[in-house]
């Protein structure tokens, strides 16, 4: 095979590839402490899975307010009960060595759309890692205060 027939070739597989197994998320982290935390509050939204949501985020974050929580729970239901179908970052800052933040922006399928803060730490396998502050609004402003 020659080297244009191989790159055609190779391009061919990867656009095959893409549609067959689907995009990957623009939310989605890979190889950080938090990926697995990040990725779960991505996939709980958009699936609409709210209690997914709460269990992703009592995982990392310890809450004595759980009537709080089940009252947003109750709130994302109302507001957008099939889930989110896209999202995107709109700002991330990594904080070395260990912390970063980022402002997540998810569209309804309803049309719809919140804002999502998220503080994170990495553990360095030793300590505690994950999302440390979560905060959820349909208002960019409430988000942005938190920055």
């Amino acid at each position: 095979m020659n080297g244009i027939k191989k790159k055609i070739f190779l391009l061919q597989l990867f656009v095959f590839l893409v549609f067959a197994c689907g995009a990957a998320s623009a939310c989605e982290v890979n190889g950080r402490d938090w990926s697995k935390s990040v990725n779960g509050v991505v996939q709980a939204l958009n699936e609409g899975d709210y209690q997914k949501l709460k269990e992703v985020i009592g995982k990392d974050i310890y809450s004595q307010e759980s009537e709080s929580f089940d009252k947003l729970i109750s709130n994302l239901n109302e507001y957008s009960p099939s889930g989110f179908s896209s999202c995107r970052e709109l700002m991330s800052l990594e904080i070395p060595p260990l912390a970063a933040k980022s402002i997540l922006e998810f569209t309804g399928r309803n049309g719809k759309g919140i804002y999502v803060y998220l503080f994170l730490i990495g553990g360095e396998k030793r300590y505690r890692s994950g999302i440390q502050i979560f905060r959820i609004s349909t208002g960019l402003e409430d988000i942005l205060q938190n920055w």
